[in-house]
């Protein structure tokens, strides 16, 4: 009978201190492993919180800037409201006079009614605005030297255009219209208005016993609407 061949690498013991060895070695993959799970996470929230931080702040700025420009009623306030028709229409505080401010009803609707004109007496402005949000809800500007005022054709004032109208000819456009000349009717009412961003002619003139009301195009020359009152 043969004599069995012991193999010196697996006695009891070595097969023993192997088993530990890989047991402590697998405890240690799994402790760095959560550790860096539970590195991640405090990571990820320092993360959020900071975001959170950050948003607070904003909405605390955004709140803060909102009350300055609204009273207790939670409708903005007149100061607010007059910013807004004086940024709309291009101009300063020290650029404009006779500023007159009044919140009412309209419609169900709560409005602030703005009106004032240029330290140079030439243009008025009126303005509707929303109370609650602040919205231009209409705005009118009437300028009143518009003897020899015509537009350019990017409907601004001042300067001349061959695609726009002066006040004389819209008065003339009018005039015809009702079949009369601009010789033979006396006229109440020639200016040139702003509404909405357009620049309209308002023309009103009497003949023969009747009134007669235009709104004129600026730019086209276009008749946009007209009326006649017989007395």
């Amino acid at each position: 009978m043969k004599d069995k061949i012991k193999n010196p690498y697996l006695t009891p013991k070595k097969i023993l201190v192997t088993i530990i060895c890989i047991v402590t070695v697998f405890a240690v993959l799994c402790a760095g492993g959560c550790q860096g799970e539970s590195s991640a996470v405090i990571n990820e929230n320092v993360v959020e919180d900071d975001a959170i931080d950050d948003a607070a702040a904003e909405s605390s700025e955004t709140g803060s800037e909102t009350a300055q420009n609204t009273d207790d009623s939670g409708y903005i306030t007149k100061s607010a409201a007059k910013d807004i028709a004086l940024a709309d229409a291009g101009l300063d505080e020290s650029e404009i006079k006779d500023c007159e401010i009044d919140r009412k009803s309209s419609n169900g609707t709560v409005i602030y009614d703005i009106e004032f004109e240029t330290i140079d007496e030439t243009h008025e402005y009126v303005y509707i605005i929303n109370a609650a949000s602040g919205e231009i809800i209409s705005c009118t500007e009437s300028i009143e030297d518009t003897a020899n005022t015509t537009l350019s054709s990017g409907s601004s004032s001042g300067g001349t255009s061959s695609s726009a109208i002066g006040l004389e000819e819209a008065k003339k456009i009018a005039a015809e219209d009702a079949g009369y000349t601009t010789s033979t009717v006396t006229f109440s009412k020639a200016k040139l208005d702003k509404e909405n961003g357009q620049y309209v002619y308002e023309i009103e003139f009497y003949a023969e016993g009747a009134e007669y009301e235009y709104e004129i195009d600026a730019e086209t020359g276009k008749i946009l609407d007209k009326d006649i009152n017989y007395d």
